[in-house]
């Protein structure tokens, strides 16, 4: 019923914890499978891992899309769960995200919440997104309103914390061999654009490693710079592509608004793009500050200080930013 796809690429330390979270959970074997795929051999983790009746795919390319599709050619389940590599699923994890399927055959997709956790399994008081919302939400009638009081919720956040229906990424095949940086926004997106209904849950299912090499490591200005805008320019690439092919008006109206902050993000690491910045956001102020009016209005006075000094702006984001990370770390 259910595939699991665990994805390394050049990462060995944390594989084989990864795919123990997965082997070890309390739903019944002949429930699941566990599929691993990465580029490359490792004998102690691969006789591991086909000795716990676990699959190896080895793969040479590095995009996760691109393995993605990939791996597809031999999943047998028809709900997908994806673990990276050094993130951990919590034992009742797939039995939760079994019923939810079961019982509901109109169900698409399943974002549930996430312990974050450091390089020795310890976990954060606080959560690394200082206005995250862990509640539990049930998406059927897409209006723009709720999608984007949504966002608070961050919906797609972390691939590793979601579930969803193997025929929705059949369907984006060809686009789906595309994404580079943001999966999990990619597997939120589409499954808005499906007639199947979406879940946010506030069970706390996946442990979300934070260390030095993922995309939220801030330990030098430059390197967190250069992560901003390879992952915010992946993020607008496949959005704009989306967007031509969506149908739903009220789904590319969203769509058309998150494209228009990912901008914002964007330029504010590119360029002194003052012009650009300002009228995007207030085209998109009308929207949100009904949505969320305290993050629009705050919003608005990051944007006035980037207008102000684009270059002090960038520098103080980023020490704000990492003086937050430090000190849920010491917590």
């Amino acid at each position: 019923f259910i595939s699991v796809i665990i994805t390394a690429y050049n990462r060995k330390q944390y594989l084989l914890n990864a795919f123990k979270s997965a082997y070890n959970q309390t739903l019944s074997k002949d429930k699941y499978e566990i599929i691993v795929t990465k580029n490359f051999k490792d004998n102690n983790i691969d006789t591991f891992i086909k000795g716990h009746g676990g699959k190896l795919v080895f793969f040479k390319q590095g995009t996760t899309g691109a393995q993605w599709t990939d791996v597809l050619k031999y999943v047998k389940g028809e709900v997908l769960c994806f673990l990276d590599d050094d993130d951990l699923f919590l034992k009742q994890k797939l039995a939760i995200i079994y019923k939810l399927f079961e019982e509901n055959d109109e169900l698409g997709y399943v974002n549930n919440a996430r312990y974050y956790i450091d390089e020795n399994n310890r976990r954060f008081v606080k959560s690394v997104n200082k206005f995250e919302k862990i509640e539990s939400a049930f998406i059927e009638q897409r209006s723009l309103l709720k999608l984007l009081l949504l966002d608070i919720r961050v919906p797609w956040s972390n691939a590793s914390s979601i579930s969803i229906k193997k025929s929705l990424l059949i369907k984006y095949f060809n686009q789906l061999k595309k994404v580079t940086y943001t999966p999990d926004l990619f597997l939120y997106l589409i499954s808005l654009d499906s007639k199947l209904s979406l879940m946010l849950t506030g069970k706390k299912l996946t442990q979300y490693r934070i260390h030095s090499s993922t995309s939220v490591s801030f330990n030098l200005y430059e390197n967190f710079k250069e992560t901003a805008l390879k992952m915010t320019y992946a993020d607008l690439k496949i959005s704009k592509e989306l967007y031509k092919s969506f149908k739903s008006t009220e789904i590319k109206k969203y769509l058309k608004i998150h494209i228009r902050e990912k901008s914002i993000d964007y330029l504010f690491y590119k360029c002194n793009c003052r012009k650009t910045v300002l009228l995007n956001y207030i085209k998109n102020l009308p929207y949100l500050i009904i949505a969320r009016p305290k993050l629009t209005l705050l919003s608005g006075l990051q944007i006035l200080f980037y207008i102000i000094a684009p270059e002090k702006f960038r520098r103080f984001n980023y020490m704000r930013i990492k003086n937050y990370l430090l000190q849920i770390k010491s917590n």
